[in-house]
């Protein structure tokens, strides 16, 4: 299962880098054309913006495929030693949110130059820095509030328990492990990350 996972995210990764490789080629073939819709000032401009877009992409897949090896490698041993007590299912979902909270962390520096330096360099930037940390923060309230009203409603029938909810107490109804609801933990990251992922590349919206 585990080699079938890694075969089928390296095949993804070479169509990604083959996609971005044959793409700058066919736009620096395209760049010595005259320009039709635009000036041609403006038509190298768009064309040279895009063919860094996508040198940039290319050094992201590779980041990212490092990062997937070093995960299989390190990473789901170190998650198995320390999640020995949960079941196999609990465990499997740890090991894909680490992955995709470690390489979400690990792009951000990827979409900040792609949004702020290059962007800004090319023109196409409308939006300050100050404005994409407030969306990021604003984004983990939507995940928050959905597992709170999925948990009240369908989960919880919107029936709890006065006395259980400000005990902590090992005997409260509430209080999982150790206080924690990892189901709930891991539900709102995953939220976070789909959420947020879209205001790091806009390409995703």
């Amino acid at each position: 299962m585990l080699m079938t996972i890694v075969g089928i995210y390296s095949l993804y990764i070479l169509i990604t880098i083959y996609t971005s490789v044959m793409q700058i080629g066919y736009i620096n073939s395209a760049k010595r054309q005259a320009a039709v819709l635009l000036t041609q000032d403006a038509f190298l401009k768009a064309g040279n913006y895009s063919v860094a877009k996508e040198k940039l992409s290319i050094i992201n897949s590779f980041v990212d495929y490092l990062i997937f090896i070093v995960w299989i490698d390190l990473g789901i041993k170190f998650l198995q030693s320390k999640l020995y007590f949960l079941d196999e299912t609990v465990t499997n979902v740890a090991i894909v949110m680490g992955f995709i909270i470690i390489n979400a962390i690990i792009s951000l520096p990827f979409a900040y130059y792609e949004k702020f330096i290059l962007d800004t360099e090319f023109g196409f930037n409308k939006s300050s820095l100050g404005q994409w940390i407030k969306d990021t923060f604003i984004s983990f309230f939507g995940p928050l509030f959905g597992v709170m009203v999925t948990d009240y409603y369908l989960i919880k029938s919107q029936s709890i328990s006065n006395k259980d909810i400000y005990s902590t107490t090992a005997d409260s109804i509430y209080y999982f492990s150790n206080g924690w609801h990892i189901q709930g933990c891991y539900s709102i990251f995953i939220g976070f990350i789909f959420s947020a992922a879209t205001i790091w590349n806009p390409n995703l919206m």
